[in-house]
């Protein structure tokens, strides 16, 4: 994922000039954080995603976006139009706190989870079945109770606070 945030989605920024003297790192720094020594860094290249956003626009099929209505990527949603109507292009959005960046199918309120089921089943050929109803699902986001951990990261908290090491 940071690979091509760096080289082709782009990430959010900061203006940081009023505390620029304050910062031990600037956004500058990152790319030499997340590759690894040695590995150049190929230069942004916004055109890739004005091109996908060209296609989701007006050529994609059988598309199902399913965003978070607290997850700052959100703001960057494509947009639907009455076109996606033909191409079967559906957005559902994730309400309240469940909705953050881990936002899924799973998430969505039992009507709109029910639709998403209902048309994933037509894509998939399987008309006829219909989404189990469950009577208490946990929507809430999903925290690993062992933090990090769970991705093989570890945490180190004696010297520098927060670094991650493998």
């Amino acid at each position: 994922y940071y690979w091509q945030a760096m080289t082709e989605l782009g990430y959010g920024s900061l203006n940081l000039e009023p505390i620029k003297d304050l910062l031990a790192y600037t956004p500058e720094d990152y790319t030499t954080i997340l590759t690894p020594i040695g590995v150049h860094v190929p230069r942004h290249r916004p055109r890739v995603m004005k091109e996908m956003s060209k296609w989701a626009k007006k050529d994609a099929r059988n598309i199902m976006y399913i965003y978070g209505e607290i997850d700052p990527w959100s703001a960057r949603a494509y947009p639907l139009s009455d076109r996606g109507k033909h191409r079967d292009v559906y957005r559902f959005i994730v309400k309240g706190d469940a909705g953050d960046h881990s936002s899924n199918i799973d998430k969505l309120d039992d009507a709109d989870r029910g639709q998403a089921i209902r048309i994933l089943n037509r894509w998939a050929g399987l008309d006829s079945v219909e989404p189990k109803r469950e009577s208490k699902r946990d929507t809430r986001p999903h925290r690993s109770p062992k933090g990090d951990a769970h991705r093989g990261l570890k945490v180190r908290t004696k010297g520098t606070f927060g670094q991650l090491r493998p």
